[in-house]
């Protein structure tokens, strides 16, 4: 409990940081607007041009992700809040799923007899209003009412809950799956992104738009979600991560199952200057298969899962680089096929970090 209670406030004052570091790059957003100015400023008294203030244009992915790097072995997603450092983990490798490297807190009604029944895969993340951490959560039973294993990792609702208080849910996004979200400053608007159905198969993504915030009711928001339309150009029956980018705007990163015969592309992103955009931008495939094989394993195996741990944003260049953590399901090198003992592939989870270019 301890370890836990110091991993918090590790992440409460990382938080504070945060805010902190919006305030940095509100005063940079000036100067990149005041160094505009002074690039249409002639001297010899001409007319100038158009001032570039740095966020002009719709943010856009350039180019794939960088190499793979490994990161853990121990459970996989691990979802987090930028810059946070904060872990939240999905099934562990022996184990059930955990906070920051401990057994997660979020108390569960079907387990109160001491028997994991039922366990919180994470979603997805929100940074809120000043800071505000939100984890977002399936409680998804281990299995069927039959008794037999339960073959999905995702339910029809999404559980919320302030990590200021991990072990207490906050309230639910209703009919709203795998949910992952993204505050607007400018609007003082949550913005949520979740699926219509939680079943493989279930792609289509929505949009969804909450009312200004009360202060004085921070999580009345979740009432007041709207739908706003489809995610046209990022379909997906896996995790997503909503985030808004220093330099401006949104992406939107989001996972698809590859299937035989089927989807062959395992994660896209999409990217708009405001969060509507999001509902026709583009899209950008990040892992696609093909001759120059991006997917780690052998045979390779698509990575899912993708989370952003950190951005970093550039005024002079207005790039924006995206630190994204992605899980595998690869095959143990062991493993060759089902034996009795060993009828179904092992479960080996495996985490990797890499980068993406956002040109502002």
């Amino acid at each position: 409990m301890r370890k836990l209670k110091a991993a918090h406030t590790q992440a409460d004052i990382r938080a504070k940081a945060m805010v902190l570091e919006k305030a940095d790059q509100q005063v940079a957003d000036q100067l990149d607007g005041m160094t505009a100015k002074l690039r249409e400023f002639d001297l010899a008294g001409g007319k100038g041009g158009p001032a570039d203030t740095g966020k002009a244009g719709n943010p856009k992915v350039t180019g794939l992700p960088g190499p793979l790097r490994p990161e853990s072995k121990a459970a996989d997603l691990n979802s987090t809040l930028p810059g946070t450092g904060i872990e939240i983990s999905g099934d562990g490798r022996t184990g059930y799923p955990t906070l920051n490297g401990q057994r997660n807190p979020l108390e569960i009604e079907a387990n109160r007899d001491g028997r994991d029944k039922v366990r919180p895969l994470p979603t997805g993340t929100i940074v809120g209003p000043d800071g505000k951490q939100y984890a977002l959560y399936s409680e998804v039973p281990y299995t069927l009412p039959n008794g037999d294993p339960n073959p999905e990792y995702a339910t029809t609702d999404t559980t919320v809950v302030d990590l200021a208080d991990p072990s207490t849910r906050v309230g639910a996004l209703s009919g709203i799956a795998q949910a992952s979200g993204a505050y607007d400053s400018k609007t003082n608007r949550m913005i949520i992104v979740g699926n219509t159905g939680p079943h493989p198969g279930d792609r289509t993504r929505m949009l969804y738009v909450s009312d200004p915030i009360d202060p004085s009711n921070p999580n009345d928001w979740m009432r007041t979600l709207k739908p706003q339309g489809e995610i046209q150009g990022l379909p997906g029956d896996r995790e997503s991560q909503l985030v808004a980018l220093k330099g401006g705007g949104f992406m939107l990163v989001g996972s698809d199952n590859v299937v035989r015969d089927g989807n062959q592309q395992p994660i896209g992103a999409v990217t708009a200057t405001t969060p509507e955009g999001l509902l026709t931008a583009p899209r950008t495939d990040l892992f696609p298969p093909g001759p120059h094989q991006s997917w780690p394993g052998s045979p390779p195996a698509p990575p899912y899962g993708p989370t952003v741990v950190d951005t970093t944003y550039d005024p002079v260049t207005r790039t924006e680089t995206v630190q994204l953590r992605v899980s595998t399901w690869e095959r143990p090198e062991w493993w060759t096929g089902p034996t009795p003992e060993h009828p179904k592939r092992p479960y080996n989870p495996q985490t990797y970090s890499t980068t993406v270019t956002v040109q502002h």
